[in-house]
């Protein structure tokens, strides 16, 4: 986008704007947020916005009083306003109002930003196009596994195979360093001491900066393991487990979700 639009989120939501402001980067947007209705009404006569996305119950000052603000003396606001509220009987109201866009919570991420993107190409003939991923070059894997000699296997077995490999012994050794360089794959061991595997991919799927990468999650195959238990716990975070930690096969799976 040459001409960047700003978007300003207003929600006291702090993972819903998290959330928004991940994919509307990702598309070229830049993102702006206020945490309740006082300061957003603030920054939007500041920052002038080209887009105000407004949630309806907010302290301080609620969606509707400053939207009502934003169009004292006019019929509607100069800027568009997409509303979110998870009250959906609210549409007609919104509608009477003439607001731009109306989505109720929980949203689908697809949902809102087609919204947006509908907003933006009406009323500046905007289109955005999400960021070109990078298809160049070897892939980063992450290895965590607390057990060295299955380590040292799994590890060399993704050098030989082209990877560039970064590994950790812990689940929380392994936050920070997704953190600081964000792999292309995970490959994460069920029984870590500190955090366990599941729980540790849970985390991440939560996240607006890892939720979308890959995971592979493995454990060595053993008679006394609850199969029952564990495949109910990988369903809950929809992810299949591995019940083998053989490298051969990780690099299998590995090459698979790639």
């Amino acid at each position: 986008m040459d001409d960047k639009k700003t978007i300003l989120v207003v929600d006291d939501a702090s993972d819903v704007r998290k959330l928004l402001k991940f994919h509307l980067e990702n598309k070229g947007y830049q993102v702006i947020e206020a945490q309740d209705g006082e300061e957003g009404l603030q920054m939007i006569h500041e920052s002038r916005p080209d887009l105000v996305i407004l949630d309806i119950n907010m302290p301080k000052m609620s969606g509707i009083e400053v939207y009502k603000k934003l169009s004292v003396g006019t019929d509607r606001p100069i800027f568009p306003v997409l509303v979110l509220t998870v009250r959906e009987e609210l549409g007609c109201l919104f509608k009477d109002l003439d607001v731009d866009g109306f989505v109720t919570k929980p949203f689908e991420i697809e949902v809102i930003l087609n919204n947006i993107d509908a907003i933006m190409e009406k009323r500046y003939g905007v289109v955005a196009e999400e960021k070109p991923k990078k298809t160049s070059g070897p892939k980063k894997i992450l290895i965590i596994e607390n057990d060295s000699d299955a380590f040292d296997k799994i590890v060399i077995a993704f050098l030989n195979a082209g990877f560039l490999v970064n590994s950790a012994r812990s689940g929380m050794d392994a936050i920070e360093k997704i953190m600081v360089d964000l792999p292309d794959l995970i490959v994460v061991k069920l029984g870590l001491s500190d955090l366990s595997g599941d729980l540790l991919v849970a985390k991440l799927k939560q996240m607006p900066k890892t939720m979308d990468i890959p995971v592979v999650l493995y454990t060595p195959y053993s008679s006394s393991l609850d199969h029952v238990v564990v495949d109910k716990i990988c369903e809950k975070i929809n992810i299949k487990l591995v019940k083998s930690d053989s490298p051969d096969v990780l690099l299998k799976k590995a090459e698979e979700v790639l």
